[in-house]
């Protein structure tokens, strides 16, 4: 029986990742632990006094409704559970070239997009460790705060679910894009 059937019923490797794509997230008081762990922060601040540049002002649409709670979605899990979904594929094609002595259709194209799955999930795990992690939407950064406000609307909410506990500070202002940026300060 297929689990990768297009049916609304959740597949296995569905409900295996499910409950792990999204975290409920609590942003940690300040302790004097945390400075070490913030000076790229401070040192910006330090740069944006002595060069007279002060962040762009935050639209009223993306202030926080919230300032100590929100979410965060993992995309790392959400392509280990593409691997789930390719290896279980995989497996339905070698029980039947091997116990059904018959070549299974499109067991070389889902080969390749195992390998090419696996290919990123190492590029999504070296990209992991920047600071920016682009594989991280987090309601620590404002603007993917705002995104999963308004994507989940309340609809995630587990009222029994402790919240993870994630250091300060949070943004206060918009940065760059989700990739990056080439630019420390933008333009005038």
């Amino acid at each position: 029986m297929s689990d990768t059937s297009g049916s609304e019923e959740l597949s296995f490797a569905a409900r295996h990742h499910r409950m792990m794509l999204i975290e409920p997230i609590k942003k940690q008081a300040f302790t004097i632990w945390d400075i070490p762990a913030d000076w790229p922060v401070m040192l910006r601040g330090l740069l944006e006094k002595l060069f007279c540049y002060s962040p762009p002002r935050v639209p009223d649409n993306l202030k926080r409704s919230d300032e100590e709670h929100s979410f965060r979605v993992r995309i790392t899990e959400m392509q280990r559970l593409r691997l789930r979904k390719l290896q279980w594929k995989l497996a339905e094609h070698a029980a039947e070239i091997q116990c059904d002595g018959k070549e299974a259709d499109g067991w070389e194209a889902d080969l390749d997009q195992y390998v090419k799955a696996l290919q990123d999930d190492e590029y999504m795990e070296k990209r992991s460790s920047h600071a920016r992690d682009p594989f991280l939407i987090t309601g620590k950064r404002l603007v993917d705060h705002h995104v999963l406000e308004t994507v989940l609307g309340g609809r995630c909410v587990d009222p029994n679910g402790s919240p993870i506990m994630v250091r300060g500070p949070w943004e206060q202002d918009v940065e760059p894009v989700v990739a990056g940026s080439r630019e420390f300060f933008p333009e005038a």
